[in-house]
């Protein structure tokens, strides 16, 4: 009777060893699974342009130009720009009649206008629920060129959130055999006719 019980306390012992290091082996696979796409990924950044309820109004056929690469440097001095992509832009503004519109220009491309919404008795009320959140995307994919948002109508901003992240650091192109030696093969004539080497 006692050699059952010991063999049944040794193979339970044994049991708990196996299932708390198949345990420990899944909470460590879950962890690397969490973890290692965020540090993987690029650093994304949410950076805010404070307007102070700038109003800007464009002649007739043309746009008021923001500058957000001059602004950010403006607000951010020591930001490396030129190592950021920039993946979306938040405009919080209102137009004075409700027909104002925006659209993003990175380089030479251009996304679609968007309205920026408004009620002429609400332009000059300071609420922040008379303003309106305009969502642009880059239009140049992984293009750069210079940031710009135009603007149409009369319009007031509060902020631009411009959202960047990290450049992924592009691979070199393999020139050759990317650093293993190239194998020659010589051709030559022996006393059995031609031979390769």
């Amino acid at each position: 009777m006692n050699t059952v019980t010991l063999e049944n306390t040794c193979n339970s012992k044994k049991t708990q060893k196996k299932n708390s290091c198949f345990a420990t082996g899944i909470l460590v696979a879950l962890t690397c699974l969490l973890f290692l796409p965020a540090a993987a990924s690029a650093e994304r950044l949410r950076l805010q342009i404070d307007m102070g309820d700038k109003v800007f109004q464009a002649g007739h056929n043309r746009a008021a130009v923001l500058p957000l690469e001059r602004l950010l440097h403006q607000q951010y001095p020591g930001i490396k720009l030129d190592k950021m992509e920039l993946k979306r832009v938040v405009l919080v503004a209102k137009s004075q009649e409700g027909h104002g519109r925006v659209n993003l220009r990175v380089g030479n491309k251009t996304s679609r206008e968007k309205l920026i919404s408004g009620q002429p008795q609400d332009f000059k009320r300071r609420s922040a629920a008379t303003f309106s959140k305009v969502l642009l995307f880059n239009p140049a994919d992984r293009a750069g060129g210079e940031w710009q948002l135009q603007l149409k109508g009369k319009v007031k901003v509060r902020r631009v959130i411009v959202v960047v992240e990290e450049r992924q650091r592009q691979p070199r192109p393999c020139k050759g055999f990317c650093g293993t030696p190239p194998h020659r093969s010589v051709l030559s004539f022996g006393q059995k006719g031609f031979v390769l080497q």
